[in-house]
């Protein structure tokens, strides 16, 4: 065996469990850990968003993340199975089937970030589809992040209202 390999057997199951709220845990703790990441994954994004259009593809990336897991939040929240594609357009999708909703402007940028965000039928992250210059994305508002920003609360607070929680005004 590879010496990384391993490596890997050792603290790869380890570092699983570390990360992952257990089986048993609620609707609320499970959406809301998903909503944890995407907070990371948005806050990342936005500091890249002051950076100028060359940090696009990083942008672009973190933002899609940070929308994937937002939507994965919103799915959890009403009990639907996460193991849903990684296709943000798919992914959404099945979101509004269930009822959640954003602006016709956030679901532009959904579309446009999706076209540099890992498909499935490549799974090779950090490599656009068709990249965007920054101004298509922020011909709404700039930085980029602000309008990712008002679409990721919104979804938070669409998951915690069907949730019953207080927490959805925060």
């Amino acid at each position: 065996m590879a010496k990384i390999r391993d490596i890997a057997a050792r603290y790869s199951p380890s570092a699983e469990g570390a990360v992952a709220v257990s089986g048993g845990a609620s609707r609320l703790d499970r959406a809301l850990e998903w909503f944890g990441y995407s907070e990371t994954y948005a806050r990342s994004a936005e500091c890249l968003s002051r950076q100028g259009h060359e940090q696009f593809l990083p942008w672009q990336q973190l933002a899609g993340r940070a929308l994937e897991c937002a939507v994965r939040g919103c799915l959890e929240s009403v009990g639907f199975n996460t193991q849903a594609p990684q296709d943000l357009v798919s992914l959404f999708e099945q979101a509004e089937s269930l009822g959640f909703y954003l602006r016709e402007g956030d679901l532009v940028m959904i579309v446009l970030v999706s076209h540099g965000y890992p498909e499935p039928k490549t799974s090779t992250p950090f490599v656009p589809v068709n990249p965007r210059q920054f101004g298509v994305i922020t011909q709404y508002s700039h930085p980029p992040s602000l309008k990712l920003n008002r679409a990721l609360r919104d979804l938070r607070r669409q998951a915690l209202l069907r949730l019953g929680t207080s927490e959805a005004e925060a």
